[in-house]
């Protein structure tokens, strides 16, 4: 019988320390016939180094616990080092007692300082629960950051992650939106991109060809329009806009009256304005948060005008081969991957003298959920990099065969 959850049971204190909670799927579940165990023991995406001395296997389905195992034998397949597998049994029945049927709160989804588990969920695909553990799991920046990142979107509502290429900022503009409102709810997110061709017209609104009547035009709603005034009808939940490379396009143009109405003191109706083209009294609503976009290292790009600069707090997104959680996850991809971060830092260090830290090169090429062999790698610096390098270093040939150089033996 269910006697309640886990975290309400004192006696979890026996185990918590030193076991894994696997989640699993009830299409995982059917495919191993039913079986619980067979489920449970292979699991994509685990750290074996941090496994290797766990006692305890919790098996969940649906947040309620289905077995829990001891004795356990822990490996991993050559040929699929994200791959690790247990051998074990039953654990003693009056931990069995203890667990089976009890329920995972959410809290437990990701091991945070409030929860000590280690945490699995094998055949993950599209998961709806997000929240701010779900993040730092998935996102290469600290918790302080995130929490900076909460603050200034409260204040401000308009942040701009800015950075150099590959430090994964588009990466995380989706996440953090997901974390906040709790799941992943695509209709209360929106994502467009920036360009020299972008305007008002694209935006907000402006005179279109009529499909109805040939030759003639009508005002049509842009998309920012179309999405405040779904967030106008649903005030008690927060929207959040993402505008990639926000420096790309003519911002003065793009933005028209924005300029006044993105301000976070001047939302809501009292503040309306007339738009260009209708005439219609226009507003952004207090719900309504834009997370802006911004690559650092493309000259051809203007600054941000200084209006609407004082409209946006920036967030500076650093490449992540100091960070811990990268750093273990490169090595469970790669053989080599110490001798990759260490040239990496390497050849930042020489682009920041040169340059400065917004051309710094970021961790992302080396992100992948699959394996990466020697070749992969190689023609991520043949292909990718050293292309970078070159229109970095154009008009310094001596420097460009130095940092060129600096990669050859990878």
């Amino acid at each position: 019988m269910d006697i309640g959850t886990i975290d309400e049971i004192e006696e979890i204190k026996e185990i918590e320390k030193n076991s894994v909670i696997i989640k699993i799927t009830q299409e995982k579940l059917d495919s191993r016939g039913g079986d619980i165990y067979e489920a449970t023991r292979k699991s994509w995406g685990m750290n074996f180094y941090r496994v290797r001395n766990i006692e305890y296997v919790i098996s969940v389905l649906d947040n309620v616990v289905q077995a829990v195992y001891s004795d356990l034998e822990w490996s991993k397949e050559a040929e699929h080092p994200r791959l690790v597998m247990f051998e074990g049994q039953p654990a003693p029945q009056e931990i069995q007692n203890k667990y089976v049927g009890k329920r995972i709160p959410n809290k437990f989804s990701v091991e945070t300082k409030d929860s000590p588990f280690l945490y699995v969920h094998y055949g993950y695909s599209n998961a709806t629960e997000c929240s701010k553990a779900n993040f730092l799991s998935e996102a290469y920046i600290t918790a302080e950051k995130y929490d900076d990142m909460l603050a200034l979107l409260d204040r401000k509502k308009n942040i701009i992650l800015q950075g150099a290429p590959g430090v994964g900022k588009s990466f995380l503009a989706k996440r953090l939106a997901y974390s906040i409102i709790g799941k992943k709810d695509k209709n209360r997110v929106e994502m467009v991109q920036f360009h020299q061709s972008y305007s008002y017209e694209d935006f907000i609104e402006g005179f279109r060809p009529n499909p109805d009547i040939s030759g003639s035009f009508e005002i049509r709603q842009g998309v920012f329009y179309r999405f405040c005034d779904k967030a106008k009808s649903d005030t008690d939940n927060k929207y959040f806009f993402i505008i990639d490379e926000i420096n790309r396009g003519n911002l003065s143009k793009i933005m028209g009256e924005l300029m006044l109405l993105l301000e976070s003191d001047k939302r809501g109706a009292e503040f309306a304005m007339p738009l260009t083209y209708s005439g219609e009294r226009f507003y952004v609503p207090e719900n309504v948060y834009i997370i802006g976009m911004m690559n650092t290292a493309d000259r051809s790009l203007a600054m941000i005008d200084y209006a609407l600069r004082r409209r946006f707090s920036f967030i500076e997104i650093e490449p992540a081969f100091d960070n811990e959680k990268f750093i273990e996850k490169f090595r469970e991809n790669y053989l080599d991957a110490d001798k990759v971060i260490e040239k990496m830092k390497e050849l930042n260090s020489i682009i920041s003298e040169e340059l400065d830290d917004g051309h710094r090169i970021g961790h992302s090429y080396f992100c992948s959920d699959n394996p990466l062999q020697k070749e992969d790698i190689s023609n991520i610096f043949k292909y990718e990099i050293k292309e970078l390098l070159r229109e970095y270093f154009f008009d310094n040939a001596e420097k460009r065969r130095e940092v060129l150089e600096l990669l050859e033996e990878l």
